[in-house]
């Protein structure tokens, strides 16, 4: 049997938005950033966004670590484009949504995150 753990051939940067605080201004707040192996591919696929827009996305992260539509991602060179810097908060990626698979005992083994 193949471990999807074997596909998890990129590193990709995270913050996490905080759902309890905000900053003065009412921004959100993240957390320091972390990493986490993930497989990263170039893709042409109409999703439905959270709100029910359907739009194309470019990109496609698999991964087994749990991750939520909130969090923020920098995402690492993939089909000869450059990485996004993670120390750049603009270069940050937020999802368009992100997809679960389950596996026969009703646990998350595989978390899609889709971004345009």
């Amino acid at each position: 049997m193949l471990s999807l753990r074997s596909w998890m051939i990129h590193t990709v940067t995270r913050a996490r938005r905080s759902q309890t605080v905000v900053g003065a201004k009412g921004d959100p707040v993240w957390s320091a950033q972390s990493t986490f192996k993930a497989r990263v591919e170039k893709t042409s696929r109409l999703v439905r966004t959270t709100n029910g827009r359907e739009v194309v996305a470019s990109h496609v992260l698999a991964t087994q670590t749990p991750v939520d539509v909130t969090d923020r991602f920098w995402l690492p060179s993939v089909a000869g484009e450059p990485a996004d810097d993670p120390t750049d908060a603009q270069a940050a990626r937020t999802p368009l949504t992100v997809e679960t698979a389950t596996d026969k005992a009703g646990r998350t083994s595989l978390f899609r995150v889709y971004f345009a």
